[in-house]
């Protein structure tokens, strides 16, 4: 039995019916009872170049899912690359699955103010402590009541942050005001606390501080 030689100078090239066909006729036996040409055996060269004309479908499919295995190729897996990477998502620092894809993140201070500058704040990292939660008093002590957490001071700088823009005033409201605290309800910072919650650590307390 002999082989073909490669003739495929491009890796990405699919092979055609016709590729195909040549290569099924080449695995037969060797023999004249084995000649399979269109002029010789037409039925029988008939089947090989059906059954090639199928497998170049199958080659086709198999070419185009080799783009789809890249974010920067893929066309018809699109829902499939958002679903893995959690997109769409409102408050995603990277809303764009490709842009997700090639993020290099990181679990510290610098990493998070980069990604809030990009959307418009600018923040800064209290020192990290680890704290613990529930009681330990006789009879308090129930499953999951006391746990080690981390946690984390975030600092907000309203003044520099372009992507505030809400105006800053101490006003009393009612049912907005508890005791130790400023007259006023706070500035809103949802949309930096939404982003931050998709970098930020799971596992600590995140405790945020206004600058006003």
């Amino acid at each position: 039995m002999t082989c073909l030689p490669n003739t495929f100078d491009d890796p990405e090239r699919c092979p055609t019916s016709d590729d195909i066909v040549a290569q099924l006729v080449a695995l037969l036996p060797p023999g004249l009872a084995w000649q399979t040409t269109a002029l010789d055996t037409p039925i029988r060269w008939g089947f090989f170049k059906a059954f090639a004309d199928v497998l170049a479908d199958v080659e086709a499919f198999i070419c185009t899912l080799i783009k789809e295995f890249f974010c920067q190729t893929h066309t018809l897996t699109q829902d499939w690359w958002l679903l893995d990477y959690g997109l769409p998502d409102s408050c995603d620092p990277y809303p764009d699955v490709c842009a997700k894809v090639m993020a290099q993140g990181g679990a510290n201070c610098a990493y998070w103010q980069n990604v809030a500058a990009s959307a418009g704040w600018n923040i800064a990292c209290g020192q990290s402590i680890f704290a613990t939660t529930g009681c330990a008093q006789a009879g308090c002590a129930q499953a999951g009541n006391s746990v080690a957490r981390g946690s984390l001071l975030i600092i907000v700088f309203l003044s520099s942050s372009p992507a505030f823009q809400q105006s800053f005033t101490h006003i009393a409201r009612a049912g907005c005001v508890l005791a130790g605290q400023i007259l006023g309800c706070g500035p809103d910072i949802g949309p930096l606390v939404c982003l931050l919650d998709r970098i930020l650590p799971a596992h600590a307390q995140i405790t945020y501080e206004v600058v006003s």
